[in-house]
């Protein structure tokens, strides 16, 4: 029996199994540029900030994956930003 051939320029190629050839890498950036663009377009605003209205607020994760700026994803990110640089000092 033979190993299955893998299909790369994928986004599966490049989770499931792991490949990191240049179609792969670029199919894995193509699929989270999109997720990134869909997240930002479901944002409204409140209180004259952009808001995501269904992610975990509060985090700096929320603030780069989601685009959320409200003000506890703001402050996420500016806590993480200064401890990221502290801790190259």
């Amino acid at each position: 029996m033979t190993a299955p051939t893998l299909e790369h320029g994928t986004y599966s190629t490049y989770t499931n199994h792991g490949c990191t050839c240049a179609a792969c890498t670029t199919a894995n950036a193509r699929y989270h540029g999109n997720q990134r663009s869909r997240r930002r377009a479901e944002r409204i605003t409140i209180d004259g900030r952009l808001t995501h209205p269904t992610c975990k607020h509060g985090t700096a994760s929320s603030y780069s994956n989601y685009c959320c700026r409200c003000e506890p994803c703001t402050d996420a990110h500016y806590a993480a930003d200064l401890r990221r640089s502290r801790s190259r000092a």
